[in-house]
């Protein structure tokens, strides 16, 4: 008799919103968001509506391609790089 898994493998997954995680989504719209203001601040009123999308759509696009390929792209894009720990691959400079 096969015994289940302990880990539900469905929970896994984060949470997605348009097919992004919640944090992209958000920064997606955020990047929709700054470039209307700038439009706004920049006297572009009529292209801000084109800009926005084009800019928005983008990076929707562009997260969801890297999301597609990872999944937990953005725990690893909001990650805090940790210099202290040294470099991955070390070599040994001296004694060989």
């Amino acid at each position: 008799m096969r015994t289940s898994s302990a880990i539900l493998l469905h929970t896994q997954r984060p949470p997605m919103m348009f097919g992004l995680p919640p944090v992209l989504a958000l920064l997606s719209a955020a990047g929709v968001g700054l470039s209307f203001a700038v439009c706004v601040l920049a006297g572009a009123l009529p292209v801000s509506l084109i800009i926005g999308s084009a800019v928005g759509l983008s990076l929707w696009v562009w997260f969801w391609q890297r999301v597609r390929e990872d999944i937990h792209f953005d725990r690893i894009l909001l990650k805090t790089p940790r210099f202290w720990r040294g470099k991955r691959d070390r070599t040994l400079v001296a004694g060989r």
